[in-house]
Parts: C-alpha cells; sequence; structure tokens
C-alpha cells in the first residue's frame, strides 16, 4: 500500500498520485545520478536506476505544461508528473543486469538513532541513505541551553555531512518524508522517491499539546528553531517590561516578567531555573531601573512532584534547589488554556489565572505523523503516544526488511514496562539495528537475542553548578552531580568542536556569569503579540 502523510490535517492517504515517471529527454542527463551505465535504458527513453522499486513502461501521455517536473536522484530516474499513472504498466521487479548492485539501507531521522544506526554500517560494502528534513543532528538534551543564551547552535548540532564526511557509503539527503509505499518498498519526499532494501525509521517525537491549538502561544523545545524563538521570547519580555516601564505602564510589567513552564520532567526542570537564573545572574545588572530579578517563574506539573521518572530524593533535591532560586513550583495542577496573555490554571486550590506573557510547553511528546503512515500502511495499532509497536528485534510484525527505533517505537520491556524515549535508548536501538542490517549483508545469521535496554542512569541539571542523578541505587546532587552531569554531556556531543564550544562556554558562563548568545531577531518574534492584553475574569472554582 501506498501511504502518503496529509500535511494539512495530519492523517495518513493513500493512493498511486505519487508514482513518478522518467522522461525520456532527461535520461541521458549527465546532472542525474544514476543515469549511466548504472541503468537499464528501455525502448521508450525511460531508464530505471539500481535498487529501484518499480518502473513504468507504454506510449507516453500528452505532457501538461503547468505540472512540476522532478528529479528523483536516488532511483536513477528524471520524473515528471504528466506521464499516465497506469497500475496495469507498473512493472514491481527489475529488469537482470550485469553487475551486482549493493543492499540498499534507507535511514528515516538523523537523530540519535539515526546517526548510531548509520555509524555501524560504516566499511560495509552497502548503500546507505540518510534522510532528513533537516541538514544537522541535534543534541536535544541542551536545547534548553541554546534558549537561554548558554550556548551556541553549533554547540550542540552539527552538519550531517561532516558527520558522515569520512563514511563514503552514506548519501545524505535534505527532504521531508511524506510517506512510505510498502508494496513497492519505496520512501516517498516532498520531491523523491527512495527504494530500499532495509528500511530503518528513527523520526522521533514532536510536542504534544494533547488536542489543543496552543503552539503560537507556547512554543515547546524540540528543535533549534524552537530554541530560537524561545529564547527570542524571553529575552523580549524583559525588554518589553522596560518598554512598559517607561511608558509609565506599571500594570504591564509583571505580566512580562513572569514565565510560566507547563511540565516539571527533565526539560521544564531545566529550562525554568536557566530562566531564573539568566534573570537574577546575567540580566539584573544590564537593566537599571527594572528590577528583573523580581522576575517570577512559575512551573507546573499534573503529578505530585517535579522530575516523575526520577526517584524521590532526586524530585526532592530539584524542588528545593528550583525553591531556593525562587521558582515557584505548582504541583498537581494542570493547564486548561493558553492564551497571548496568560495560563487558565486548575488545581487544588481550585481555578487560577496566571497573566503571563511567556509560556513555555515542556508538558508532553507524541510521535511522529510517520507513524501514522506506518500504522495504516502495515495495518498496525498504534500504542501509547502514537508510537509503532515493534517486535524483539525492533522490526514490525510481519516485515523482515522494516525496522523502527528511538522514541517513536514501542519496545516492551521484561518487566512489561515500556523502553524510556531517552537518548540512550535510541542509541543503542540505532546500534542494535545497525548490527543486525551489517549481519544480513554479510551473509550472516541474525542473533536471536532480542533487543534489551540497559538503563545507564538519569541525570537532569537545574542550574549553574546544580544536578542531579540516578544510577541504580546511587544518587548524586548538587556540585558534583553536575560535575558528573558536564562530562556525560560532553562525552555524547556529535564531535570534538562542539565538545570544545560547550566547555568554553560553560566555564565562561560559571565563572563570568554571562551568556554567549543573547541576540533577538524580528524573524524568531514573529507571531508575539505585545499589545496590551484584558485580563479575562477567573471562573469561580464554587
Amino acid at each position: 500500500m501506498n501511504m502518503k502523510i496529509d500535511r494539512r490535517g495530519g492523517r495518513c492517504m493513500s493512493g498511486a498520485a505519487s508514482v513518478r515517471f522518467a522522461a525520456g529527454r532527461n535520461a541521458r542527463d549527465p546532472s542525474i545520478p544514476g543515469a549511466g551505465s548504472n541503468s537499464t535504458m528501455f525502448p521508450n527513453g525511460r531508464f530505471f536506476g539500481p535498487g529501484c522499486g518499480g518502473a513504468r513502461s507504454g506510449p507516453p501521455a500528452t505532457p501538461n505544461p503547468s505540472a512540476t517536473s522532478h528529479r528523483s536522484i536516488l532511483t536513477g530516474r528524471a520524473t515528471g508528473s504528466p506521464w499516465p499513472s497506469n497500475p496495469e504498466h507498473h512493472v514491481k521487479q527489475q529488469p537482470p543486469t550485469s553487475r551486482k548492485r549493493k543492499p540498499r539501507v534507507v535511514v528515516v531521522g538523523g537523530g540519535f538513532g539515526g546517526v548510531s544506526c548509520v555509524r555501524m554500517l560504516a566499511r560495509m560494502d552497502v548503500e546507505v541513505v540518510l534522510v532528513d528534513r533537516s541538514n544537522h543532528t541535534l543534541f536535544q538534551p541542551l536545547l534548553y541551553q541554546v534558549a537561554t543564551g548558554v550556548l551556541d547552535d553549533s554547540s550542540i548540532a552539527a552538519p550531517l555531512r561532516r558527520v558522515f564526511g569520512h563514511q563514503r557509503n552514506v548519501t545524505v539527503v535534505k527532504s521531508e518524508v511524506e510517506g512510505f509505499d510498502f508494496d513497492r518498498r519505496v520512501v516517498l519526499t516532498d520531491d523523491l522517491e527512495i527504494p530500499w532494501d532495509h528500511l530503518v525509521v528513527a523520526a522521533g517525537v514532536r510536542t504534544n499539546y494533547y488536542g489543543n491549538d496552543w503552539e503560537a502561544m507556547a512554543p515547546g523545545l524540540k528543535t533549534l528553531e524552537d530554541a530560537h524563538i524561545v529564547r527570542a521570547r524571553v529575552l523580549d519580555a524583559f525588554e518589553q517590561a522596560e518598554v512598559s516601564r517607561v511608558r509609565g505602564e506599571s500594570d504591564l510589567v509583571p505580566e512580562w516578567l513572569t514565565f510560566v513552564v507547563a511540565g516539571a520532567g527533565a526539560t521544564g526542570v531545566e529550562v525554568s531555573g536557566a530562566i531564573k537564573q539568566l534573570a537574577v545572574d546575567r540580566l539584573a545588572g544590564e537593566f537599571h531601573e527594572l528590577k528583573v530579578s523580581a522576575a517570577r517563574v512559575i512551573l507546573v506539573e499534573g503529578g505530585d512532584r517535579v522530575l516523575p521518572t526520577m526517584s524521590d530524593r532526586s524530585s526532592a533535591s530539584a524542588a528545593a534547589t528550583l525553591d531556593r532560586y525562587g521558582v515557584e513550583i505548582r504541583t498537581n495542577t494542570r493547564v486548561m488554556d493558553v492564551g497571548y496573555g496568560g495560563v487558565h490554571l486548575s488545581g487544588e486550590d481550585g481555578a487560577d489565572f496566571v497573566a503571563a506573557r511567556t509560556v513555555i510547553w515542556a508538558a508532553g511528546v507524541t510521535a511522529s505523523p510517520l507513524a501514522g503512515a506506518i500504522s495504516e500502511g502495515l495495518g498496525v495499532e498504534c500504542a501509547a503516544g502514537g508510537t509503532i509497536p515493534v517486535r524483539g528485534d525492533l522490526r514490525v510484525a510481519g516485515r523482515d526488511d522494516v525496522w523502527v527505533v528511538g522514541d517513536i517505537a514501542y519496545v516492551e520491556q521484561d518487566d512489561g514496562t515500556q523502553v524510556p524515549g531517552v537518548a540512550q535508548g535510541a542509541i543503542q536501538m540505532g546500534t542494535y539495528v545497525g548490527k543486525a542490517i551489517r549481519r544480513i549483508c554479510q551473509g550472516r545469521e541474525v542473533p536471536a537475542a532480542a533487543f534489551r535496554y540497559r538503563d545507564k542512569g538519569s541525570l537532569a541539571t537545574i542550574g549553574r553548578g546544580q544536578a542531579v542523578m540516578d544510577v541504580g541505587r546511587i544518587h548524586l546532587s548538587g556540585f558534583l552531580g553536575w560535575i558528573v552531569w558536564a562530562i556525560v554531556h560532553i562525552w555524547f556531543l556529535v564531535n570534538f568542536r562542539s565538545r570544545l564550544m560547550a566547555m568554553a562556554a560553560w566555564v565562561w558562563a560559571y565563572i563570568v556569569q554571562d551568556g554567549v548568545n543573547e541576540l533577538i531577531t524580528k524573524q524568531d518574534l514573529k507571531g508575539r503579540d505585545s499589545r496590551r492584553i484584558a485580563r479575562p475574569a477567573v471562573p469561580s472554582s464554587g
């Protein structure tokens, strides 16, 4: 079945509209990879590249001048949408050629899982195609430090082409994956068709607003673009507070200096502590009349404690540190509505409205829309959070050629719990699948042992020089926990340059109490409403 994502509504749709053809006039174009000796020419002028999932034959229809022409560089075809889509002309098998082609492994997603899988295929006689809509891989655990100006982009991100510059069997393709044609074994992107012998989906997750349209008012923190938006809004809030003070609109100052962070997991705890320290340690001396250190940071959590996935000791330690910084923690409290003027909350004491111009959403994630394409295309029912359930070997049931790894995969452990959606889980899954594919391509038997997640511990930083750590029964907090946290995060950064820059930035921030990037651009502020907003009435709790 041919499954594509309908980006307008987030649904999946099936059909043959995405099947593309090769125009004869482009078949011999030397600028198109695959149009040479590795391609099989057909009498009608089309060519069929190595590894292609299908070809078309028959007389061409009258071209439509208004149609867009595409080049499918990875299949060795130049495609033009005017050609007819006639399933009777579809040939699923590649005609025999005298040259044996390499197995093609297509990896969708350049995050922890995808990168780990590709690295395991180094020096293998296979063709690896890594597809991602961004040109970089990203160390998401440190995004909050970009959002608060401690680190620059290049400290936590690196171009995928640079990462795999020395791995000659890798082709990096910057393209948005729209779906999969599982019958033809082809990945469908916005302008390419990429056939596979082995498919690894490591598409990750996105921010979950639980059906609410709050993204414009409460940005999440999953991408570099998100971090830029959060950084611009946080810094601009202080600027707008100063403008309000100068204008004599003292009633507006408090709402500009109030920040609400929804969700007290690791991201929420880290970003709330970082915002408070930004105000107290770095900006207070730069605003001479405005009392920046009085900024309110409110951390909202629906459960009964912060860091609910960590130990009670780590949770209590983190809460005590945040309280010492001046962060207000509201547990057992739900966000009912978010607007440009503030947040409606519902807690143990009833309904409340917090006037705040800056809201950051860290309250949950959901699987990439590609999980829906896999679910509908293969008839697999999605698990919790829209994830795809996989077998013990991380393959989708009924398919020996499709693996799912990382946060998008639902992997049940021996105790019945799910492998957590953390970096170490994705890295271990990607490594496991890379080794399995390597053995298959070498003609060796794949070990029967199922994937087993090894929990190497949990870490969270609360502020400058403060962190908590759980490793089995070992618990660390305070400065010692922060040292371990820093070492671990430096180790997992993707290259030496990033490690060096992160260490230099942390030393600078710790000693000088200064940030690396505190710039505001109009593009990052796009969508923020800085007008005076009337405060809504709070409904009675009775």
